[in-house]
């Protein structure tokens, strides 16, 4: 495990790069090919989960510069990057449609990188 924590310390830039492509290669894949899951808010769930991680890899990519506004910038990137999505899978022919909830969610997610830079610096 400690293999595993090292190597993706030294390639946070690159974890976040590769997050970035899964959130846009799955965002953008045609709606059919998607599986339908057994409860309603799954789609949800997993909206906030990935922005969550989204901003935890932006989070720890640029944490030797952290701050307030870096910490605001990230989270602004990330509901933009969300919102974007969002637009595209409105806007291209894939099966897919713009959804004001999964903006939100999205957004609650970018949330995260507020709660660790102010968990941080309470500690």
């Amino acid at each position: 495990m400690d293999l595993f924590l090292n190597r993706f310390l030294k390639n946070r830039k690159e974890a976040l790069f590769i997050w970035l492509l899964i959130i846009f290669s799955l965002s953008l894949t045609p709606g059919n090919y998607i599986p339908k899951v057994g409860f309603s808010y799954t789609d949800l769930i997993v909206h906030f989960v990935f922005y969550a991680i989204l901003s935890t890899l932006a989070y720890f990519s640029f944490y030797q510069k952290i701050n307030q506004i870096i910490t605001f910038q990230i989270f602004f990137i990330c509901t933009l990057i969300g919102f974007v999505v969002e637009l595209l899978q409105g806007a291209l022919p894939i099966g897919r449609f713009f959804d004001w909830s999964d903006v939100l969610f999205n957004s609650m997610g970018a949330t995260m990188v507020l709660f660790l830079y102010f968990l941080n610096k309470r500690i």
